[in-house]
C-alpha cells in the first residue's frame, strides 16, 4: 500500500494549512471583538426602556418593594461568599447603591417636607420622625457607598486571584468583612423602611 504515505502527507499538509488559516481568522476575530465602540448599543437600549418605565406612575410602596428585592439579592451574595457575584449582576447592584436608592431617598424627603408643610395639625413627634428619617438616609447612603466600593474591590480581587490564594487567612477575613457589611446594610435598610412606612401612614392619617 505505497500510495498511503503520499496521501497521509497530503492530509497532514492540508491540516496544517487549515489550522494556520483558522489561527489567522481567530486572531482577526479577536482584534475585531476588542475594538473600542463609541457607545454600548445594548446598554443604550436598556437605558431607553428603563427611561420609559421610570416615567410611568408608581407608589412609594412599589419603590420600597424594589429596594427589598435589592436587599434580598445582597443577602444571597452574602450567603454565597466567598464566591463573588457575576460582573453583570454586580454592575446593576452598584448603580442601585450609588445612584438609584439615593435618588429615591431624596424624592422621599421632598415628599415628607411637603406633606408636613401642608399639615399644620401634624404632631411635633412627626416632625422629629421626619428629621430622623433624613438623618438615617444620610447614614444609609454612606454605608451604600462603602458597600459598593467593598463589593467592587472584592470582585476585582477574585478576578485577579480567584476565591482562594496563598494567604487563606486574608481570603477568609475579606469574605467575612464583606459579609458583615452586607448583612449590616440590608438589616438596617429593612428596619428603616418598615419604620418609615409607619411614619408616613401616621402623617397621612393626621392630615385626613
Amino acid at each position: 500500500m505505497i500510495w498511503i504515505k503520499p496521501l497521509r502527507r497530503r492530509c497532514e499538509t492540508l491540516s496544517t494549512v487549515r489550522n494556520k488559516h483558522l489561527s489567522v481568522q481567530v486572531s482577526e476575530s479577536q482584534c475585531v471583538m476588542d475594538r473600542k465602540l463609541p457607545f454600548s448599543p445594548l446598554k443604550q437600549a436598556m437605558s431607553a426602556q428603563l427611561g420609559i418605565e421610570a416615567r410611568g406612575e408608581t407608589t412609594a410602596r412599589a419603590e420600597h418593594m424594589l429596594i427589598i428585592a435589592v436587599c434580598d439579592r445582597l443577602e444571597a451574595i452574602a450567603d454565597a461568599l466567598p464566591a463573588a457575584p457575576s460582573n453583570e449582576s454586580l454592575s446593576e447592584l452598584l448603580a442601585l447603591l450609588r445612584f438609584g436608592i439615593p435618588a429615591h431617598c431624596r424624592h422621599e424627603e421632598q415628599e415628607l417636607t411637603s406633606a408636613l408643610a401642608g399639615n399644620a395639625d401634624a404632631p411635633r413627634w412627626l416632625h422629629h420622625a421626619a428629621a430622623l428619617i433624613k438623618a438615617e438616609h444620610m447614614d444609609n447612603e454612606n454605608i451604600m457607598l462603602e458597600l459598593a466600593e467593598a463589593l467592587e474591590d472584592y470582585r476585582n480581587r477574585v478576578d485577579r486571584h480567584g476565591t482562594t490564594s496563598t494567604d487563606v487567612t486574608a481570603d477568609q477575613k475579606g469574605a467575612n468583612a464583606l459579609g458583615y457589611l452586607i448583612r449590616h446594610f440590608f438589616t438596617q435598610m429593612r428596619r428603616h423602611m418598615a419604620w418609615e412606612e409607619k411614619v408616613i401612614a401616621e402623617l397621612r392619617g393626621s392630615s385626613d
